[in-house]
């Protein structure tokens, strides 16, 4: 009845197809599993966006459950709202802003000097590096960017310093 997946992997646009790293594997599920899933999650839907943190509660608002699919298992219905449940205990940090989306994260940190700022943001993300730790999730370092917004032009080409 039910078939194995089958997986293929598609270059990712904009990046040089002769690095394996520049594929993404896409698993192709068979009509019925998808079926099964979309069961599933119409069931389960409403109790676990109640039970989800603030933020990801405003990300699945914003864009819908099957369709969170940026670096989760392209094929499945079901991996945006397990991987919502899975990290629902994730600390927020009250001295910074977190926005979710799916498996994305954004840090955003606002006080009157770039040192504070650099301070607020190095121990959200050492607390939950630890988190992701525990967990057994990893953080990629080629997605991870840092930038600053200011209205000082005599500070534009300061970098801040998260480590």
């Amino acid at each position: 009845m039910w078939r194995k997946a089958k997986v293929v992997a598609l270059p990712k646009p904009g990046k040089d197809y002769k690095n394996p790293k520049n594929y993404r594997p896409i698993s192709l599920l068979c009509h019925t599993f998808k079926l099964y899933e979309r069961m599933i999650m119409n069931r389960i839907k409403c109790q676990v966006e109640r039970k989800l943190i603030p933020e990801q509660r405003t990300a699945t608002r914003i864009k819908r459950w099957r369709n969170q699919r940026n670096g989760l298992s392209q094929d499945s219905i079901l991996a945006s709202m397990l991987f919502n449940i899975n990290t629902n205990d994730q600390p927020i940090i009250i001295e910074t802003k977190h926005f979710l989306y799916a498996d994305d994260l954004a840090l955003a940190a606002q006080d009157i000097t770039f040192e504070i700022v650099e301070r607020k943001l190095t121990r959200s993300l050492q607390e939950l590096t630890n988190y992701y730790i525990k967990d057994q999730l990893r953080l990629n370092p080629d997605k991870t960017q840092i930038c600053s917004f200011h209205l000082r032009n005599h500070e534009a080409k300061i970098k801040l310093k998260v480590e």
